[in-house]
C-alpha cells in the first residue's frame, strides 16, 4: 500500500477527551472523532475475520488527509473494552484511525455504540459504522475545511451557512464544533472572538428552529452559557421541560450558572421529578425571570447598541442577532456594511429601545 505523507500538516491540534464508563467502549462526539483520527479511511472491506470483528482488510479509496491507499489491514484498539466493531465483506465504510504503522491501521476506539444515524439514546460516536457514507464524507470534508480558517468569521460563516444546510448530521458538528472551546484555537485575534463565534452559531438555531433534536439541543444549550443573560435564560428555562433527560440536565446546569449572578435558588426543579412537579418548578423560574428581565435588558441592549458600531464585523453580527432575537423584528442592519444605510438601520434599533424601555418593569 502507498505509504503515508508523514511532512502532512498536524491536524490533532488538541487531545481527544473521550467518555469511558466500565466495561463500555470509549464514545465520542462526531467532532472528536474527526480531529482525533490521524486518518479517516473511506473504502470497501475486502476481507474480515471468522467472526466478522476485526482484522478486516479495506480497500481504501481515498482519506483524511490524503495519502492512505491500497489495502490496509484494521484492527481494535488493544486497550478498549467492549464489543468489537462488526463488519461484512464488501461493504463500504469510513473508519476512524488512531494510528496507521506499516500497513496496520488502528481504530480509535471500538464497537458499534453509537451507529449514524441514531442507534442509541446518548447520540455519541464510536469507531464502528457511520453512515450514509456520502453526507459523512461532506460533513468530514467541511469541518476539515473550516478548521483550517484563520478568522473567527471565516469559521462562523463555514458552520452556519455551509454546514448546517448539510442536514442532521452537519447540524450536530456545527454545534458540536461551536461548543468545543479549543478548536477556536489558531483564529484571529478578535477582543472576546470566540465568545461571539459561539454565540452566534447558537443563535442561528434559536432565530431559525430545527425540528426537536436532542444532540442538537444539548450542544446549544451549552452554547448558551456564552450568551448573555437576557438571551440565554428563556431559552433554557423553555428546555427544562424537554422530553430527553440528558437536554433537561444540560439546560438546568447552564441555567444555574447564568442564574448565579442573580439567585442560588433552585426553584425545587429536578430533572428526574415526575412531570407535574417539574412544570411546577419551571413556573417558578418562569416568575423568577419575569421579575428579572427588565433589569437583565437594561444591562444588555445598551451594550448590544454600542457594539453596532465595533470595528469587527463578528462583534456586530452578534449583537444585531441579539437583538433580533429579544425584538423578534429585522431592521435592515448589515453587518459587513457602512454609510448611510448602515446609520439609519442603527438608529431605527435605538429607536425600538427606546419605545420597549418604556414599557419595562
Amino acid at each position: 500500500m502507498g505509504r503515508p505523507d508523514s511532512s502532512q500538516p498536524g491536524w490533532r491540534s488538541t487531545a481527544v477527551q473521550s467518555v469511558s464508563v466500565g466495561a463500555r467502549p470509549r464514545a465520542f462526539t462526531f467532532v472528536q472523532l474527526v480531529f482525533g483520527s490521524q486518518w479517516i479511511a473511506l473504502g470497501k472491506v475486502t476481507a474480515t475475520s471468522a467472526q466478522g470483528g476485526t482484522p478486516v482488510t479495506l480497500s481504501v479509496e481515498r482519506s483524511v488527509p490524503a495519502g492512505l491507499t491500497g489495502e490496509l489491514r484494521v484492527v481494535s484498539n488493544p486497550s478498549e473494552e467492549g464489543s468489537p466493531a462488526n463488519f461484512s465483506a464488501n461493504e463500504r465504510v469510513v473508519l476512524f484511525l488512531e494510528k496507521v504503522s506499516r500497513g496496520e491501521g488502528k481504530l480509535l476506539g471500538s464497537g458499534d455504540a453509537a451507529v449514524w444515524p441514531r442507534q442509541a439514546p446518548n447520540w455519541l460516536f464510536s469507531a464502528g459504522h457511520v453512515q450514509p457514507i456520502a453526507e459523512v464524507m461532506k460533513v468530514i470534508d467541511l469541518l476539515v475545511s473550516i478548521n483550517a480558517r484563520k478568522t473567527y468569521e471565516g469559521r462562523v460563516y463555514g458552520l452556519v451557512n455551509e454546514l448546517v444546510p448539510t442536514g442532521p448530521l452537519g447540524r450536530i458538528a456545527a454545534a458540536e464544533y461551536a461548543a468545543d472551546r479549543a478548536r477556536w484555537s489558531g483564529a484571529e485575534s478578535v477582543p472576546d472572538g470566540p465568545r461571539a463565534a459561539r454565540l452566534l452559531v447558537a443563535e442561528r438555531f434559536l432565530l431559525t428552529p430545527e425540528p426537536p433534536e436532542p444532540t442538537l439541543d444539548i450542544w446549544v444549550v451549552q452554547l448558551l452559557s456564552s450568551a448573555p443573560s437576557s438571551v440565554a435564560v428563556p431559552a433554557l428555562i423553555a428546555h427544562l421541560d424537554d422530553p430527553e433527560v440528558a437536554v433537561r440536565d444540560t439546560a438546568f446546569s447552564t441555567l444555574q450558572t447564568q442564574a448565579l449572578p442573580y439567585t442560588e435558588d433552585k426553584f425545587g426543579y429536578g430533572r428526574n421529578d415526575p412531570p407535574e412537579e417539574r412544570r411546577a418548578a419551571i413556573r417558578k423560574w418562569q416568575q423568577w425571570w419575569a421579575g428579572q428581565r427588565g433589569a437583565c435588558l437594561r444591562h444588555d441592549v445598551p451594550r448590544f447598541l454600542q457594539d453596532l458600531g465595533s470595528t469587527y464585523v463578528l462583534t456586530r453580527r452578534a449583537a444585531d442577532s441579539s437583538l433580533r432575537l429579544l425584538s423578534e423584528r429585522e431592521v435592515g442592519y448589515r453587518p459587513e456594511e457602512t454609510g448611510e444605510r448602515q446609520r439609519e438601520a442603527v438608529q431605527r434599533w435605538h429607536a425600538w429601545w427606546e419605545e420597549f424601555a418604556r414599557h419595562l418593569n
